[in-house]
């Protein structure tokens, strides 16, 4: 068979693949920009503090490694439910070294954090038969992180606001609007999935995950079980604000902490689409700080504190995806990737 010859397109269908990581690189040059330009002094001052803040890296890998096992085990309690009864639940050492490549995955690539879903789904299904009930775990995991985080935000964000001098009312309207937001969340999977069944109809690609949301009764005293355990996750990751307060001897409180946390948690859902909010966070960060009277130069080793302990987790990350697809080798075939999936691989 003759190939077709190549056309004047192919340079535009190359463009058209690589827009979206030019269009963040120019997101990311145009923040750090504005973000020198603004806070030149402060961020060499932070940068000045990194020696003394060696201790709350390592506070906040500690605590890091808690608040992953706790997460993990909110997603484990999901998955006993959502996986057929035939299917070994996954352990949760495994759980946990499949969220760590996740989140490696999620920092580098520009994906809106489908790469990490997609393979936490996956590597935690031992069989084709258990994918199905792998994604409506990863659904309702996601669904109830997002619930965590819109509950601590609401207790939060109302500080936020009094200390910028807004009225209070304005930040009791803000939040008992994240707590109402937070409460239609939790039920929004549950209660969508059966209209939508009817809607794309039993033969669509998403009907076996709708099927599993809509029939599996016990998956609804799960999934608020793992609202809980997400809710325990979020307060640990409170600390490694504070952490790094106490290593400056900065005299915040918990609950400045705490407001501190929750702006991180909104900045992820606000920009999502941007691997790991790079600069997004560390802009947000510092303008929270700044209105609950924090000078900015912590806001910044908060940041950079924080970016310490996250390029750490990739690399151990990419080094776990490396050791499993090694490990797991590279023929075709689901029982090979099985045991690419065991050892928390690509499966």
């Amino acid at each position: 068979m003759v190939s077709p010859p190549e056309t004047e397109d192919t340079p535009r269908t190359w463009f058209s693949r690589a827009r979206r990581p030019i269009l963040l690189l120019l997101l990311w040059l145009a923040l750090a920009g504005v973000f020198w330009a603004r806070f030149r002094g402060e961020l060499v001052a932070a940068v000045g503090l990194l020696p003394e803040l060696r201790f709350a890296v390592l506070g906040a890998l500690c605590l890091f490694a808690a608040w992953t096992v706790v997460a993990a085990n909110g997603w484990r309690t999901l998955l006993r439910s959502a996986l057929p009864a035939d299917c070994v639940t996954p352990s949760l050492h495994r759980l946990v070294m499949i969220r760590v490549q996740a989140q490696a995955l999620n920092f580098i690539l520009p994906t809106a954090g489908l790469a990490g879903e997609s393979l936490r789904a996956l590597s935690a299904a031992d069989d084709r038969d258990a994918v199905r009930g792998s994604v409506a775990a990863i659904v309702l995991d996601n669904v109830a992180m997002a619930v965590a985080g819109l509950t601590m935000s609401a207790a939060a964000v109302p500080l936020l606001l009094v200390a910028a001098r807004e009225p209070w009312q304005v930040g009791i309207l803000a939040g008992a609007l994240l707590v109402v937001l937070g409460i239609g969340l939790e039920r929004v999977p549950f209660s969508i999935a059966r209209p939508l069944l009817r809607l794309l109809g039993s033969g669509s690609r998403l009907a076996g995950v709708l099927g599993i949301l809509a029939e599996k009764r016990d998956l609804r005293p799960a999934h608020r079980r793992a609202v809980a355990w997400h809710l325990l996750e979020r307060a640990i990751s409170v600390g490694e604000v504070h952490v790094v307060m106490v290593a400056l001897g900065v005299g915040a409180t918990l609950a400045d902490s705490t407001a501190i946390a929750s702006v991180f948690v909104l900045v992820s859902f606000a920009v999502f689409f941007v691997p790991a909010q790079l600069g997004v966070a560390e802009i947000a960060v510092v303008m929270a700080c700044m209105s609950l009277g924090i000078s900015p130069e912590v806001g910044i080793a908060i940041a950079l504190v924080r970016r310490s302990r996250q390029l750490l987790v990739c690399v151990l990350g990419l080094l776990l995806l490396l050791r499993a697809r090694f490990a797991g080798g590279m023929q075709p075939g689901w029982s090979n990737h099985r045991e690419a999936s065991r050892r928390g691989g690509l499966p």
